[in-house]
């Protein structure tokens, strides 16, 4: 079996990638299903829409094998960094410590590949991040939830403290991954959001190329991104916040920021 885990941070396009991949029926399907849920008044880890009972991490991966295959044996999984930390404090592990997480994956998937899925644009997804935590909705999936959110963006006004919050959030969760694949010597296949939007064909080649099979491109898929509303607000709150970041001269946050992984390897 062919197999990969996208490894992620929230508002990086991630769910919209993976609805793509599905489409294609031939990556099997990443859904965000390892999550979790309140079982018996407490969060516990379970699969979203497979299993609502509490499963250890080893038992959950093994559920996912089946369920996220298509039938050209090809097996892949979604991972946010904010679910691998519940896991490691569950385990008692930090992220430094984490080759028994990195073991479940590769004794489960034979080897699979880590695919460090990010959006290049850190501000835009800081903002996106923070207008979640105001509205607490996730994804439009109909136009008329795109106006709603938009109305509700309307009367939220988000300092840019609140938005170097989400930031340095967003940040720290990528780094998170970043020691994740240097402590357990992963090599990941980097894919960035913007560049799959200027070219999916070309991801989805790419990628088949590294698990090692033939992609079909005349399969046909066709969930565009529901167009977002863009406004000059919007683009005035970009541009404050980049200013906010340099008279911040946080140093330490803006080498993380630029931090070119493909350098390190």
């Amino acid at each position: 079996m062919k197999s990969y885990v996208i490894c992620s941070t929230q508002r990086s396009g991630s769910t919209y990638f993976c609805e793509s991949i599905i489409q294609t029926k031939q990556f099997g399907t990443p859904k965000e299903s390892l999550l979790y849920h309140e079982i018996s008044d407490v969060n516990r880890l379970s699969l979203l829409n497979i299993e609502c009972k509490e499963l250890s991490f080893p038992k959950a991966l093994e559920v996912l094998k089946k369920a996220s295959s298509t039938s050209n044996n090809v097996c892949g999984i979604k991972v946010m960094m904010s679910t691998l930390e519940r896991i490691l404090r569950d385990h008692n592990l930090s992220i430094l410590k984490a080759q028994s997480i990195y073991n479940s994956f590769n004794n489960n998937y034979s080897s699979p590949l880590f695919v460090f899925w990010k959006r290049s644009n850190k501000i835009k997804q800081a903002i996106s991040h923070a207008y979640l935590r105001k509205t607490r909705m996730a994804h439009a999936k109909t136009h008329e939830e795109v106006q709603l959110i938009a109305k509700m963006k309307e009367s939220i006004n988000l300092t840019m403290d609140e938005i170097y919050y989400d930031f340095k959030y967003i940040v720290a969760g990528e780094a998170k991954w970043k020691l994740f694949f240097i402590q357990n010597e992963i090599t990941p296949f980097i894919l960035e959001f913007e560049n799959f939007l200027q070219d999916k064909k070309r991801t989805f080649n790419n990628l088949s190329k590294r698990l090692g099979f033939n992609y079909n491109h005349l399969v046909h898929h066709n969930n565009d991104p529901i167009k977002k509303i863009s406004s000059d607000d919007q683009k005035r709150l970009e541009n404050d916040f980049a200013n906010f970041l340099i008279d911040k001269h946080d140093t330490r946050l803006l080498l993380e920021y630029d931090f070119d992984i493909n350098k390190h390897y």
